[in-house]
């Protein structure tokens, strides 16, 4: 009993508890809820307040705007109220005038009005200023106003590619993509689309570059047509350029009369007369030159003479100037400056005693060749070299100097594997051996492709075939002088270089005398092709006047006819028959001719000529 007593107690207890936190969390509810409402109290409270100020300033704003339209509308009645009493004045005159029965109509003057030119979209300028301008002054001729009466009327004056712009742009009005509101605006859109954005740069590219070369109304014409396309142009800079182009004598005659401005310098320089052009002009085509027969003017009979001679009057020394002729100006231009004027009134006339000192010291010096053209005008035998020997030129070879050799035996441009290195000069591997007449084949270092070379004014690139070579660093051959069209002249110690329409003459060295002479016999076997290119030097050791014995050399069999022949063409008419009658008599051998054997040839070194 004792123990259902205490269980009992016990759940008891625990009921009381469970009933105290019940009381609690109702305690708890009920400030919640006094909380909550408190808040939304607040919150209304809040928002009566806000919807109060925005009911507040809208009212105000709408009888401002009220009272705004209320003033436009009375400004608009009183300007209707004018108007209507306007109307009513025109009206009653109207009447009168109509009562008296005089009514006078007064009409202008009809202009027939040229139609504007058709714009074909080319992407020029001056065209499409030109087109734009000349709808705006059709525009206003025909008192044209409305924006779409001008869009549809110069739409009607356009061609080729411009038409096919508007036709997409006309499919962009229909789907809405793209609208014209004025006339304005079809301009700008034309001109987005065909005005060259850099013509004013190229005007003035145009305007810095032009000089006069023919006749000079010619240079004013393009002259005043470059400075159109520039409209910021100033008066002192179109006069700086206007002078600028002008020949000497033309600009030095301006400089003269003290021109200030263009207009000046332009009405001035129309007046002269270029006397150049008329000593350079060609004599009439019914004159027919005797000059087999010693005389320039056409051969007349002797009938015609005398026929000339009685109908001419006799007349005396003095002969009074023709009407109309002007006796300031001269027959002959200047012979200073070519000026439209007489000697005694150049302004160079003071320089003459200078220019006639420099000329007569340019006489006392040495005469020197100084283009191709002077050669055939030389006269006086040339001096002498004092050397005699191999041509040696100054040359740069990718920025850096170096020597090179002038030999036309060579086929090919040649460079020696140490300079290359030295020049710093990259090679491609080739494919290919060297054979000189007495050394071994000798594989190729490869090839070095477009290498930039300057010698003397000529600037340009080179192939250049790296070879192992102990005599000379770089050999120049006939690669190179049928590139630049060049040859030598050893006479003048000169090369003539003739690339690119300008003849250039670059001074050379020759060597002094070796002890041995040279021989240009150097082979180069390549894949399906055999060249005879590059000289070879004999030792140094070998006597100068040593007799060679009929020892035999082996020589490739591709040296046999076409190194032969190829040496012989490049050493004269002589030699090429020398070598041509050894091959024709190959089928007879003998101790003193060439010999084929299994593809090789064999001959006496006495047998090929020797270049000293």
């Amino acid at each position: 009993m004792m123990g259902v007593e205490l269980r009992l107690e016990e759940h008891a207890s625990r009921v009381q508890e469970r009933f105290e936190a019940l009381e609690g969390r109702l305690d708890g509810l009920e400030s919640e809820d006094i909380a909550i409402n408190q808040a939304v109290r607040g919150l209304l409270n809040g928002l009566d307040d806000a919807l109060r100020r925005e009911l507040r300033a809208t009212r105000d704003q709408c009888m401002g705007e009220v009272a705004d339209l209320r003033a436009m509308l009375e400004r608009e009645l009183d300007a209707i109220r004018t108007q209507m009493e306007d109307m009513r004045g025109d009206w009653a005159l109207c009447k009168r005038a109509v009562a008296s029965g005089t009514t006078t109509i007064r009409e202008g003057p009809r202009i027939d009005v040229p139609k504007p030119k058709f714009y074909s979209g080319a992407r020029n300028a001056r065209e499409l200023e030109n087109f734009l301008w000349g709808l705006e002054q059709y525009f206003e001729a025909m008192g044209i106003v409305d924006n779409a009466s001008k869009i549809r009327t110069a739409t009607l004056y356009l061609s080729d590619t411009a038409m096919l712009w508007w036709r997409r742009r006309h499919s962009d009005i229909e789907r809405g993509t793209c609208t014209f509101h004025t006339f304005d605006d079809f301009k700008r859109d034309l001109k987005r689309q065909f005005y060259p954005e850099n013509a004013e740069d190229e005007a003035k590219s145009r305007l810095r570059r032009l000089k006069q070369v023919g006749h000079i109304r010619e240079y004013i014409k393009e002259f005043t047509n470059l400075v159109l396309e520039i409209p910021d142009l100033s008066d002192k800079d179109s006069l700086f350029y206007f002078m600028d182009g002008l020949q000497p004598w033309a600009k030095t005659e301006l400089k003269r009369r003290g021109v200030q401005d263009l207009a000046s310098a332009i009405a001035y320089a129309e007046g002269f007369i270029d006397y150049s052009n008329q000593r350079d002009s060609p004599k009439p085509k019914e004159w027919k030159d005797n000059h087999g027969k010693g005389g320039g003017e056409p051969s007349r009979s002797k009938e015609d003479e005398r026929e000339e001679s009685a109908h001419k009057p006799k007349s005396s020394r003095w002969k009074p100037p023709r009407e109309g002729k002007d006796a300031s100006k001269p027959k002959n231009s200047c012979f200073l400056c070519d000026g439209p004027h007489w000697v005694r009134d150049c302004p160079k006339r003071k320089a003459l005693n200078a220019m006639t000192t420099q000329y007569e010291e340019k006489q006392e010096e040495g005469t020197s060749i100084g283009s191709l053209q002077l050669l055939n005008a030389i006269k006086a035998t040339p001096k002498e070299t004092k050397k005699s020997g191999l041509m040696f030129v100054e040359a740069k070879l990718n920025g850096v100097p170096t020597k090179a050799l002038v030999d036309t035996g060579a086929s090919h441009n040649f460079l020696s594997v140490e300079e290359a290195q030295r020049l710093g000069i990259k090679a491609t591997q080739g494919r290919g051996f060297v054979k000189a007449v007495n050394s071994d084949a000798k594989p190729l270092q490869g090839v070095a492709r477009g290498v930039k070379t300057t010698i003397g004014d000529w600037e340009g690139q080179l192939n250049l075939t790296v070879v192992s070579m102990d005599d000379y660093k770089v050999v120049l051959g006939m690669d190179f002088f049928n590139q630049v069209k060049a040859f030598p002249l050893p006479f003048a110690n000169k090369l003539c270089i003739m690339d690119g329409g300008t003849t250039c003459m670059v001074p050379t060295e020759q060597a002094s005398k070796r002890e041995t002479k040279v021989l240009s016999a150097l082979q180069v076997e390549m894949e399906e092709q055999i060249n005879s290119v590059a000289a070879r030097e004999p030792s140094k050791d070998a006597p100068r006047h040593a007799k060679t014995s009929p020892k035999v050399q082996d020589v490739p069999k591709e040296l046999h006819q076409g190194s032969l022949r190829a040496l012989a063409s490049s050493r004269g008419d002589d030699e090429r028959k020398h070598v041509e009658a050894k091959e024709g008599n190959l089928a007879k051998p003998s101790p003193q001719q060439n010999e084929v054997h299994d593809g090789k040839a064999r001959r006496y070194e006495e047998s090929l000529p020797i270049a000293g």
